[in-house]
């Protein structure tokens, strides 16, 4: 049921305008809230917190994509001093347990190659090819492919 707001248009003729309110939504199976706006009969999903962020962060506007992070881990505290902005290489800090699978990944122990075998490969490489492809230097080197593509996919740092 829709209340009615009398008012006036941009020609001076009184009118009836409908009022819009929001109806709540379920909350999400990870807790998040959101709400559903309708522009010409067809509904779309906002996320409450990136509304709130949208309106009151500067940098939303400047990089929409950027994801928002609630300080103390409630999803259903959309305050804004609750809010905030990171970046996703900035997301493991927030982790411990991402943290520690990166470190043990990145250990002497864990990682196979020496830095003159990274540096190898990096040099060597070539899509496609029969003699320097993924297969081949992962036989050349005795490794995993998954390696290989782990080091020319993202750089790698070692804790030396």
């Amino acid at each position: 049921m829709r209340k009615k707001r009398v008012g006036t248009d941009r020609y001076g003729n009184r009118r009836a305008f409908p009022e819009m309110f929001l109806k709540p939504n379920p909350i999400r199976k990870n807790g998040t809230e959101y709400i559903t706006l309708h522009k010409n009969g067809k509904g779309k999903r906002h996320y409450v917190n990136r509304l709130v962020a949208f309106s009151f962060f500067p940098e939303a506007i400047q990089d929409p994509d950027r994801p928002v992070r609630h300080v103390d881990g409630d999803r259903s505290n959309n305050r804004i001093d609750n809010l905030s902005f990171y970046l996703h290489h900035q997301d493991f800090i927030w982790s411990p347990i991402k943290e520690r699978r990166l470190r043990e990944e990145l250990t002497e122990d864990s990682f196979p190659l020496s830095s003159s075998d990274i540096e190898f490969i990096r040099w060597a490489y070539r899509p496609r090819s029969r003699e320097f492809g993924i297969p081949s230097l992962s036989k050349m080197l005795d490794v995993d492919s998954k390696i290989i593509k782990q080091v020319l996919e993202r750089e790698v740092i070692e804790l030396r």
